[in-house]
């Protein structure tokens, strides 16, 4: 078991799937969750083949997307309040985080990009990490 950095910059879906699992009471190696989710150090894994994964495990990962932000928090702390880890897909869509719990305001998650993985964050500073917003060649000012 273990909570440790990610060797690479394109397994961090797996490590995220990983310590939701044993947040989850399961033991499960990346390695194994890699080959199962078809990860590829050209594209990572995205959230259809992590479900594919995590249903191998008799889990359901549902996908949430929400454009307001304190909507997205609430969501977010529902789910934990219900003792459910949720895996983010944070940096610009680039790197998968597993956020574990919330107290006052701020959240636990693990980040296999860095150590320490384990890491609090007041919301503001996890919110800049989630927020995704697309470019629109014909508008600049977006």
């Amino acid at each position: 078991m273990g909570l440790y950095h990610q060797p690479n910059n394109w397994t961090c879906g797996p490590f995220a799937l990983k310590h939701a699992l044993i947040m989850l009471g399961r033991v499960v190696d990346e390695k194994r969750i890699s080959r199962i989710a078809g990860t590829h150090w050209w594209s990572g894994t995205d959230e259809i083949k992590l479900a594919r994964a995590a249903k191998r495990y008799d889990c359901s990962l549902k996908l949430i997307r929400r454009k307001n932000s304190l909507r997205a928090k609430r969501e977010l702390l529902l789910s934990l309040k219900r003792g459910y880890p949720c895996l983010l897909c944070v940096d610009g869509w680039n790197h998968w985080i597993t956020v574990v719990g919330a107290e006052k305001g701020r959240f636990i998650y693990i980040d296999s990009r860095k150590q320490p993985v384990v890491r609090i964050e007041e919301w503001q500073a996890l919110k800049r990490r989630w927020v995704y917003r697309e470019k629109d060649v014909d508008d600049p000012t977006l």
